[in-house]
């Protein structure tokens, strides 16, 4: 799951995260600097110290360069924001409760690499050239990564804090502040949250392909949503107090969809300190005796998948022929292309041309719903390959010139209704002339209070 939020004040920010109880004081990686902006500070993978934390939110660099701007003669500079990557409850179970160390190694390595990704694809500054404001992208983010293991009720709940600093080093080499657009077009913070599902699936694919190397089966939703198959439904039910308590919100306030998921979780929402673990050894020690109390054996989950998995005969047999043929980057490949290939069908069905990240988002959860494991990469190559082959085209919306994809046969079916449309015209007389609804329109302009939207010609 990814969910953001703009952060309020420097203050307020730096005391929220930094007040935060360290369950992890002999872990390094539980509290640190993330991010390629990190590395051109130097502090990259370093401890995050308060004064630190502070002067960066604030907008103050290491040089004495200070962000924002001065207004009535004080600096006026927005903090940045926090992305929150949390990990599916049946993977918080087995990693809190300490069963398998190899669980916190992979869930800090997919942050890490979410972290790379979402840098390289959202990272960007404005520059002034030519008198004109222009985005530019800088590929490096600033991260203060704050990792915290429960849930606001208290239960196992393995999620990382990633706040962004609004700060990022530009081509001339200075540090600027980040992007923002009032539009929603562009802007850093505004295209995160507008693609935060594609952004989720990213994460989930990653630690899902991590958690299958090491051997765990997992089961999904078939929408990106997954859980390891060896916990039992009623562990992860009775683990999930805190959805129990926006879902019973949400019932009682008539709230549907994500948006009244948010509204619910920031009205339930209680303080930090009201479940703070006072003795964290003893905690994961709960978690053992109520799982062995409800019929779960975690020790036997964690042995279970150092194990060979176990499949058909028939599954057997198919996988050894085909290990004849293919190497293992081969059968990648070969899955990102059955992924792309019902992506495509999925989204054209819905749309006559589409964008690479909505693409992309179907794919993924193809990938996660099944029993293999394809890298991100491999997915990018075959859409690249099918543009190459022209089994996809390139297009561009003609109002927002977004850049978009779309299909051979969706292009023939178009094309085909502007003939129809073409070959129609004139055939019928008109029911009204256009004098007539330039004037209806004009009347009706008049009795409102605003005007009617104008639509293309």
């Amino acid at each position: 799951m990814l969910s953001i939020s703009p952060l309020k004040s420097a203050d307020g920010s730096t005391k929220y995260y930094m007040d935060v109880v360290n369950y992890y004081q002999s872990d390094a990686k539980s509290m640190r600097w993330l991010g390629t902006g990190a590395q051109i500070l130097g502090i990259q993978g370093q401890s995050i110290e308060r004064p630190q934390m502070h002067d960066l939110l604030s907008g103050k660099l290491p040089n004495g360069q200070q962000l924002g701007r001065v207004e009535e003669g004080k600096v006026e500079h927005r903090p940045g924001f926090d992305m929150t990557l949390s990990a599916p409850k049946s993977f918080s179970i087995i990693l809190e409760s300490g069963a398998d160390p190899r669980l916190i190694e992979i869930f800090n390595e997919a942050v890490e690499w979410y972290v790379d990704e979402i840098e390289k694809e959202f990272a960007q500054t404005r520059v002034m050239v030519d008198g004109k404001i222009e985005y530019q992208n800088t590929k490096n983010l600033l991260i203060a990564a704050v990792r915290q293991p429960n849930s606001r009720a208290g239960d196992p709940g393995t999620h990382c804090h990633l706040v962004t600093m609004n700060a990022t080093h530009s081509e001339d080499g200075k540090w600027r502040s980040l992007a923002s657009d009032m539009n929603g077009k562009r802007g850093v913070i505004e295209q995160i949250m507008k693609h935060h599902i594609y952004g989720g699936l990213k994460f989930r694919n990653k630690l899902a392909n991590l958690t299958k190397e090491l051997g765990y089966t997992l089961k999904s939703d078939g929408d990106g949503l997954w859980e390891i198959a060896s916990v039992p439904d009623e562990i992860i039910k009775h683990y999930s107090k805190r959805r129990e308590e926006i879902e019973a919100d949400m019932k009682e306030s008539g709230l549907h969809g994500a948006k009244g998921a948010s509204i619910a979780s920031q009205r339930t929402r209680a303080g930090k300190e009201e479940n703070e673990i006072t003795d964290f050894g003893q905690w994961q020690k709960d978690i053992h005796t109520s799982c062995h109390n409800m019929g779960f054996d975690i020790e036997k989950a964690v042995k279970e998948s150092y194990l060979p998995r176990e499949t058909s005969f028939t599954e057997s047999i198919k996988q050894r022929v085909l290990r004849l043929f293919y190497s293992e980057r081969d059968m990648e490949l070969l899955n990102a292309k059955e992924a792309v290939h019902i992506a495509i069908e999925s989204v054209s069905q819905i749309s006559a041309a589409f964008s690479l990240r909505d693409l992309k988002k179907e794919a993924l959860k193809h990938v996660i719903a099944s029993n293999y494991t394809v890298d991100e990469k491999a997915i990018d190559k075959v859409i690249h390959d099918n543009i190459r082959e022209e089994k996809l085209y390139n297009a561009q919306n003609p109002y927002t010139k977004e850049a978009l994809l779309t299909t051979p046969w969706q292009l023939t079916l178009e094309s085909e209704v502007v003939a129809r449309i073409e070959n129609g015209k004139g055939k019928i007389a008109s029911i009204c002339s256009q004098k007539f609804v330039s004037e209806f329109i004009s009347q009706k302009e008049s009795e409102l209070a605003f005007s009617l939207s104008s639509s293309p010609s």
